[in-house]
């Protein structure tokens, strides 16, 4: 009798393992989670310009709106203008930074958190006007528009995925776009 219960515990043990393993591995979609999306700020001209004084201001920005919602990872593109959005709160908080491929679908995105299996809840990307609506669909929430107006710089995108569905809200942060 005691060697069928320790062979039932070592099964059911097992099993846990097999499951607690699958969790992790897609853990990022099913736990909850908060995704903090914005386009870079303000740039200069020219070819992977850097932020414009205005663009610095609105850094600064996000920094004051993001300081308290303990963000725990950032991503941007490798492009001077989304790096630098982030650097306030990266450099004041001392958030690790992970790069993904910018692309329209999102899926350059979605490739990198996969590969990392991030364990992180509450993340900032930064992105493109061109990009921010796929990386929201690739999060399955419901985005209908394909781009962010060229001119828009102060659009703070929260999706927040609870229980594997995701639900995403526009606010505003700092100066009002042109």
């Amino acid at each position: 009798m005691k060697m069928a219960n320790k062979k039932y515990f070592s099964l059911l043990l097992l099993i846990a393992l097999i499951f607690a393993a699958c969790h992790i591995r897609v853990g990022y979609t099913a736990a909850d989670k908060v995704y903090f999306i914005v386009r870079h700020a303000e740039k200069q001209a020219g070819n992977d310009p850097m932020l414009s004084q205005e663009g610095n201001e609105r850094a600064g920005d996000l920094y004051r709106r993001l300081k308290n919602e303990k963000v725990e990872k950032i991503y941007t593109t490798k492009f001077n203008r989304t790096i630098h959005t982030a650097d306030s709160l990266r450099i004041y908080q001392n958030i690790d930074t992970a790069y993904y491929a910018g692309d329209t679908d999102g899926k350059g995105f979605m490739r990198m958190l996969e590969k990392r299996a991030e364990p992180a809840k509450r993340i900032l990307v930064i992105g493109h006007s061109n990009t921010l609506g796929g990386i929201i669909r690739a999060l399955r929430a419901e985005y209908a528009s394909t781009a962010v107006d060229e001119n828009k710089y102060d659009a703070l995108f929260v999706v927040k995925i609870k229980n594997g569905k995701a639900v995403v809200v526009e606010e505003k942060y700092g100066k009002a776009s042109k």
